[in-house]
């Protein structure tokens, strides 16, 4: 008859669940470290943006002011204009269209009269 003998395993020097823990542990600092890494660029990022978007604010507002100072009075306007090298003005009251909601000219307005003139053939355009 065959005798059951205690065999003894060879075991581990550390043992599964510690293992297991270890294992866990270093991979929880690996996706840790690649979060950071990532959360990190992601705020260099915005950090560039928020300076962008405040330099672009300034100079929004310094143009905003330039602009308003320059309709203040037309004359700072016409200087302006001539500076710039355009040969530009204020449009007269025959130059104004006046719309409603639909699109179609009022009537009754010097432009729309002229134009009618023009049209009718009353008026000579110099060319």
């Amino acid at each position: 008859m065959a005798v059951n003998r205690d065999r003894s395993k060879p075991g581990s020097v550390v043992p599964k669940l510690i293992a297991g823990v270890f294992v866990l542990g270093l991979l929880m600092g690996v996706v840790y470290w690649k979060l950071d890494s990532n959360c990190k660029a992601l705020d260099r990022d915005l950090t560039k943006l928020q300076e962008e978007y405040a330099r672009l604010d300034i100079i929004h507002k310094h143009e905003d002011r330039r602009w308003k100072e320059m309709y203040e009075n037309p004359e700072k306007l016409d200087l302006a204009l001539k500076d710039k090298g355009l040969a530009m003005g204020f449009p007269t009251p025959e130059q104004i269209v006046c719309i409603d909601a639909k699109g179609n000219p009022l009537p009754n307005q010097p432009s729309m009269v002229r134009f009618r003139k023009i049209v009718a053939g009353n008026i000579v355009i110099a060319k």
